[in-house]
C-alpha cells in the first residue's frame, strides 16, 4: 500500500505551524521521522504501507511530488488503534513525548513535543507517524494527475481521482503509480539535512510588503490598480510593456481604463483594443452552454466582442494575466473563446518592471507583491512553514528578540 500525504493544505497554517514540516528535515539524533496529516494517524490496514508519498496541491486536478518516504517503521502504538483516534490520542501523546525524550527526537535543539506544546486543543494523536530508512526527493519538479488533459513529460496521469475530503489517501497495490518511481525521477542519496546551529543564529524572517499587511495580497482589484498606476504615469514604461509584454505598436496617447465594462484593465488607441483580464483567485464568471453549437462560453466570449466593437482595424487582443502556479489556462481551454487569448505569466511581468527604472512611490514596493504570483506555488507554505520552526526553536532556546 502506498500513502499519498498533502502537505501545507489547511486554513490552519495561516497561523500555526504544520506538524508536516518535519517530514522534511532530519531530527538532530540524524533519523528521519514522517508524520501522516492529519492527526498523524492512519488506517489500521495501513500499518504496513510500503511508501508514503509527499505531495502538495497545485490545483484539485494536479498535485507535484515533493518527496518519496519508503522502508518505514510504525511509531503508533496498537492501543491507538484499538481506541480510536479521539479516546486514544492524550495516551497516544503522552507515549510518544516518553519516546521523543528518551531518543533525543529533537530540532535544533528543541524536543520535538516542545515545538507543538503550545497546541493544547490540537486534534493530534500523535507527534509522529513513521520512521524512515529510504527518504528520497525529485531530481527534478515533476507531478502526479488526475485529468488526463494535464498530461506532459513531467505530469503523470494516475489511475484514480484524488481525494477533495481528506489529506491523504490510500493507493493499493504500486502497479498504479509505477510510471512516477522510475529510477532515473529521483536522487540516488537522501539529500535532507538536519536544523545546524549556525542556520538558526544567523535566521532572519522575511519582511511583509504592504499587500500582506493589509491583507490584499490576493486581490485582483489591487494588483490591477497598481499596473495601471505606473501605466498611465509613466508613458516610457507604458510603451515598453506594450512593446516587451503584449508584443504590440501602441500609440502614447492610449486610454488605459479599469472596470470597462468589467474587463478588469482596457486599452485603446486608434488602431487597437486590448483586453487584459486579470486572474488571481476568482474563477471565469458568465458560464453558458451554447445548445446550437455545443460550445462553453464565459466571459471571456464577452470581453473579446467588447473589443471587437471598439477595434476597427482588425487588431483586437486579449491577454489573461495569471500567477505562475495558476493552471487556469489549462482549464479553461474548455471555453469558446479562450484561443483569442495569450497568457501574460507574473513572473514575465516581474521581469519586465525589475528591468524597468520608475521614479514614482512604491515601486520596489510593487515589484515585491508581485514576487508572491511569480511564485511557482500558491502560498509557499515550505518557506513559510521553515521560518515558523526557526523562529519557534529561537524562542524555546531564549534567542529571539
Amino acid at each position: 500500500m502506498i500513502i499519498i500525504n498533502r502537505m501545507f493544505s489547511g486554513g490552519y497554517l495561516n497561523e500555526s505551524l504544520g506538524h508536516e514540516i518535519i517530514n522534511l528535515f532530519k531530527a538532530d539524533n540524524g533519523r528521519h521521522y514522517i508524520y501522516v496529516n492529519p492527526y498523524g494517524t492512519i488506517n489500521e490496514d495501513a500499518k504496513d504501507a510500503h511508501k508514503v508519498l509527499l505531495v502538495r496541491a497545485i490545483s484539485k486536478h494536479c498535485f507535484e511530488i515533493l518527496a518519496c518516504a519508503s522502508e518505514l517503521k510504525l511509531l503508533l502504538s496498537d492501543e491507538l488503534f484499538a481506541s480510536g483516534r479521539k479516546r486514544g490520542a492524550k495516551e497516544e501523546l503522552k507515549r510518544q513525548s516518553e519516546m521523543i525524550e528518551a531518543q533525543n527526537i529533537a530540532y535544533g535543539g528543541v524536543l520535538l513535543n516542545e515545538l507543538f506544546e503550545s497546541e493544547n486543543d490540537s486534534p493530534n494523536a500523535a507527534y509522529i507517524t513513521f520512521e524512515t530508512s529510504n527518504f528520497k526527493k525529485p531530481r527534478f519538479k515533476f507531478y502526479i494527475v488526475d485529468d488526463e488533459k494535464l498530461i506532459d513529460e513531467t505530469h503523470f496521469l494516475v489511475p484514480f481521482k484524488f481525494s477533495s475530503q481528506s489529506l491523504k489517501q490510500y493507493v493499493q497495490g504500486e502497479s498504479a503509480l509505477d510510471k512516477i518511481f522510475a529510477p532515473e525521477l529521483w536522487q540516488e542519496n537522501d539529500t535532507t539535512k538536519r536544523i545546524e546551529r549556525d542556520e538558526i543564529l544567523n535566521f532572519k524572517a522575511k519582511e511583509q510588503n504592504i499587500l500582506e499587511i493589509i491583507g490584499k495580497m490576493d486581490d485582483e482589484l489591487s494588483f490591477s490598480n497598481w499596473i495601471v498606476y505606473y501605466l498611465r504615469n509613466d508613458a516610457e514604461l507604458f510603451l515598453k510593456f506594450a512593446s516587451e509584454i503584449l508584443r504590440l505598436n501602441v500609440s502614447e496617447d492610449a486610454q488605459i481604463l479599469r472596470e470597462y465594462k468589467n474587463i478588469d484593465i482596457f486599452i485603446k488607441d486608434q488602431n487597437h483594443a486590448i483586453v487584459i483580464e486579470n486572474k488571481i483567485k476568482s474563477g471565469i464568471n458568465g458560464i453558458r452552454h451554447d445548445l446550437q453549437s455545443d460550445a462553453v462560453r464565459s466571459q471571456l466570449d464577452k470581453y473579446s466582442k467588447i473589443a471587437d466593437q471598439q477595434d476597427s482595424g482588425g487588431r483586437a487582443r486579449c491577454f489573461l494575466l495569471l500567477p505562475d502556479y495558476s493552471y487556469a489556462d489549462r482549464e479553461l481551454a474548455k471555453f469558446h473563446e479562450y484561443e483569442r487569448y495569450s497568457v501574460i505569466r507574473y513572473s514575465a511581468l516581474l521581469r519586465f518592471f525589475e528591468t524597468c527604472e520608475c521614479g514614482l512611490k512604491f515601486y520596489d514596493e510593487f515589484k515585491d507583491a508581485l514576487r508572491k504570483h511569480a511564485s511557482e506555488y500558491k502560498k509557499d507554505f515550505y518557506e513559510i512553514m521553515g521560518e515558523r520552526l526557526i523562529m519557534i526553536i529561537l524562542r524555546h532556546r531564549g534567542l529571539s528578540s
